[in-house]
């Protein structure tokens, strides 16, 4: 993923002062999380003061904060929208939550026909990354819903205030201008088509170096019900978007957690607990936001959607355990100690 930085133009941020006054904003329901929010800890030891063990409720979007869409029209190719906003999705995820972010471009290497920039609204300014976090996953939501995918602003806006402004747009076109249109000459279908991805019915084991770091292995085992391709870009995006308040250096712990929009469910289960275990390396939570962050590209790389498990490995040795199922009735799968909470 290449990150770009630099200034907007004078006139694109005084045309976006314009329409942030001039359009309704969509109020953002609260969502949680069942693992709780540790104060920031060392970056290069385990946190075990603020591991997760315990089912508290985290990752409420703070009910000030509101976004607006603007859809320009201009189409997208689907596959590149989703890939980068899952990348975008992690970057942020593993930054302090709490800090801030400046004007950045992203875009994939490996698809790079679209950018998503964070830019905000003050020129040369900043904005607080956690509305990037929720406006991000916001805007590709609506996306996703309308199953519409085209050159886009997303407007931030806390307390009735413009603060930042997300712009999905084809890589290598101009700036957009104030009508709504880009120098973009090519037309692609706006709908995620999957006609040409056979789902196999073989249950298939893979074991990648899944995330770019060196230190984490997933085996990836599809198993189970079918599941459609947003399904999972649901699962991947909700997830960091509800755990990047996490200090990425927490312990996580067993639990597991709904998410809604693809009625289905995460479970986790440690393996090496610090508790018991005195020498790292930890099912801590950078390594699960990494391997979510990969499940979309291995079943797409598999052409198969489905049910899924994980096993993570750091430095080859077994941390956790994660798996993607259909919901089950009754409370057989729940933790102990744990409970299910809408994500």
């Amino acid at each position: 993923m290449k990150r770009f930085h630099g200034l907007s133009s004078l006139f694109i941020s005084f045309c976006i002062h314009l329409i942030h006054n001039q359009v309704s904003s969509i109020n953002i329901p609260a969502k949680s999380l069942d693992f709780e929010s540790p104060s920031a800890g060392p970056q290069n030891t385990p946190d075990f003061e603020n591991s997760i063990w315990g089912v508290t409720s985290i990752g409420t979007i703070d009910p000030a904060f509101t976004l607006a869409p603007i859809f320009l029209g201009e189409k997208l190719r689907p596959l590149p929208c989703l890939l980068n906003s899952v990348d975008v999705a992690l970057q942020l995820a593993l930054e302090d939550f709490d800090g801030l972010l400046f004007e950045t471009v992203y875009r994939l290497d490996s698809y790079p026909q679209v950018e998503i920039a964070i830019i905000p609204d003050e020129e040369g300014g900043s904005v607080p990354r956690k509305y990037a976090v929720w406006g991000l996953n916001l805007g590709i939501g609506l996306m996703m819903a309308k199953s519409s995918f085209e050159t886009a602003l997303f407007l931030l806006s806390y307390r009735g205030e413009g603060v930042a402004h997300i712009r999905f747009k084809a890589a290598g076109v101009s700036d957009i201008t104030l009508n709504g249109t880009t120098n973009a000459t090519q037309s692609v279908n706006k709908t995620l088509s999957i006609s040409h991805i056979q789902a196999s019915t073989n249950i298939s084991t893979t074991r990648v170096d899944a995330t770019n770091d060196p230190h984490l292995e997933v085996s990836f085992q599809l198993t189970g019900s079918v599941i459609t391709i947003y399904d999972i870009f649901y699962v991947a995006l909700d997830m960091l978007r509800d755990m990047a308040p996490i200090n990425q250096r927490a312990c996580l712990g067993d639990a597991i957690t709904r998410v809604p929009d693809a009625n289905l469910d995460l479970s986790t289960r440690e393996t090496n607990p610090p508790r018991t275990a005195y020498n790292p390396p930890y099912f801590q939570a950078e390594w699960l936001m990494r391997a979510l962050a990969q499940t979309p590209v291995y079943m797409l790389e598999q052409r198969s959607f489905r049910e899924l498990d994980m096993v993570l490995f750091v430095d080859e040795m077994k941390v956790g355990e994660a798996s993607v199922r259909r919901p089950t009735s009754g409370t057989g799968l729940l933790p102990a100690s744990g409970n299910v909470s809408n994500s």
